[in-house]
């Protein structure tokens, strides 16, 4: 974060797509303090299956400033704290395409239960807790072919019946051993032997 638009993502005159991410706890004294889209009548803003909340601005569109120009701007299944900046209608129930959306002047803003950030050995994610609104309240068909959450393997982008929202996914790993029983180097969650890269990756993985 910072003095200038977008503490945690800026697109200028730019497209912008976000899928499948979590962007949350970051500043900026301007507007966006999650995103800031600042358009040129022609970019194309598209979120979809994320997270953006409890994010801070100056008080103009603490999560999401949207650019001013609703055409341009696309969210789906997604998770916005505040929707100030957004056009977004405030939606404390999924609204008609899945979107979860708080309003500081209607009942409120709306938190993604979102635990501080873990490191997992690979990359830092917010850990969503079980009670979270984002869990199962994605959309399967926003996700591509991406087979893994933000941690990768062997942590499933896909667990419940439908996807979370945001980067991380919660679940419960069916082979939670870390007991390694091969000297091999290797790295293949299909199989039953466990390597200590292995053994590491699940224990980092799992907060």
């Amino acid at each position: 974060g910072g003095s200038a638009d977008g503490g945690g993502v800026t697109a200028l005159l730019s497209e912008l797509a976000v899928t499948g991410s979590t962007i949350a706890r970051n500043n900026s004294t301007r507007r966006g303090g999650g995103v800031a889209f600042l358009v040129d009548n022609q970019s194309e803003l598209t979120v979809g299956n994320s997270i953006l909340a409890e994010n801070t601005d100056g008080g103009e569109a603490p999560d999401l400033y949207a650019g001013g120009q609703s055409q341009l701007v696309s969210i789906e299944a997604s998770l916005i704290g505040d929707n100030r900046g957004t056009f977004l209608d405030e939606a404390q129930v999924p609204d008609a395409i899945g979107n979860l959306v708080g309003d500081v002047s209607g009942q409120g803003l709306l938190s993604p239960q979102l635990q501080p950030l873990f490191y997992t050995g690979r990359t830092y994610v917010h850990v969503l807790d079980t009670t979270s609104p984002a869990v199962d309240a994605g959309r399967n068909g926003l996700i591509g072919v991406a087979p893994n959450d933000q941690r990768g393997a062997p942590f499933f982008r896909i667990a419940g019946p439908r996807v979370d929202m945001g980067a991380y996914e919660n679940q419960v790993l069916i082979n939670t051993s870390l007991i390694v029983t091969t000297d091999q180097d290797e790295v293949n969650f299909q199989n039953a032997s466990v390597s200590l890269r292995e053994a590491i990756m699940r224990a980092n993985g799992t907060p």
